[in-house]
């Protein structure tokens, strides 16, 4: 079970922060985040 825990885990923290998403112009929430933060 807690093999499977770490796989989800792992799957959400990809999803979430790492895989780019078409809505902020395919880049990662991270990378994003990043940006705004260098414009302000």
């Amino acid at each position: 079970k807690s093999e499977l825990v770490a796989a989800v885990d792992n799957w959400v923290k990809f999803y979430n922060s790492v895989r780019r998403h078409s809505s902020i112009g395919m880049l990662s929430p991270d990378t994003f985040e990043q940006s705004l933060r260098m414009a302000a």
